[in-house]
């Protein structure tokens, strides 16, 4: 039976629940406007700190349940699910949106008990985008800037002076990335020193658009780009 996994413990085979409904809304965008004395309408800024990009706020998820016991064993059945989840941040994964997880704060919002059923909804206070199951060094397969199928590796071979070109991201993301060998990076004609190891440059940021996804090493070695995309 599809359910929700919230962790590692499945709603049903491990928490005795069965789902009825769930409710899995859009984030709300984060909208700044500002009226100006004198002048019609008003000024939206909503994304003049975030050069263009949109923000949203947090979602809250619900999921609603019926107890998959005997009515007498509803107290137990609650106190099981709420010693697992009850105020915890933890990975939720809805299993009819494979390949997705959302991440946030849960705990029993509602509770209903009338015999011979009881029921009880699970609230999840999620980040605004959910988030993919493998991250870049795991997945095989991407779109492209034109929609179309792309092939692209997160490993790098790095020969002197050597560019890639990082698939589009619906989820703004900073990199992690590991070299084998000190090298420069080259991202909007500035240079970063790379170290051994894994770096982390905030500056780096990637977007949807090519020009944000372009990074030139220089150097000799191996780079890996590792990153978790996220959706809508």
């Amino acid at each position: 039976m599809k359910g929700i996994i919230f962790g590692d413990k499945h709603s049903f085979d491990d928490l005795d629940l069965i789902l009825n409904s769930k409710e899995i809304p859009l984030p709300e965008p984060k909208t700044y406007t500002l009226d100006v004395p004198g002048a019609d309408g008003q000024l939206d800024l909503s994304t003049a700190l975030t050069d263009g990009y949109m923000t949203y706020k947090n979602r809250e998820l619900q999921f609603n349940f019926t107890i998959n016991k005997p009515f007498e064993q509803w107290e137990a059945v609650k106190s099981k699910v709420a010693a697992y989840l009850h105020g915890k941040t933890m990975n939720v994964y809805v299993e009819a949106d494979e390949g997705y997880y959302y991440y946030g704060r849960c705990w029993i919002s509602q509770q209903a008990t009338k015999n011979p059923k009881a029921t009880l909804t699970i609230s999840v206070d999620a980040d605004p985008y959910k988030y993919d199951d493998l991250d870049s060094t795991e997945r095989t397969e991407w779109e492209g800037f034109d929609g179309n199928p792309l092939s692209w590796d997160a490993e790098i071979t790095v020969a002197d002076d050597t560019t890639t070109i990082v698939p589009p991201q619906k989820m703004r993301v900073v990199p992690t990335i590991n070299v084998s060998d000190d090298m420069t990076l080259v991202y909007k004609t500035t240079r970063h020193a790379l170290y051994e190891g894994d770096n982390i440059i905030p500056s780096v940021v990637l977007t949807e658009n090519q020009a944000d996804n372009t990074l030139e090493f220089l150097g000799t070695g191996t780079a890996i780009i590792n990153f978790r995309g996220g959706v809508l």
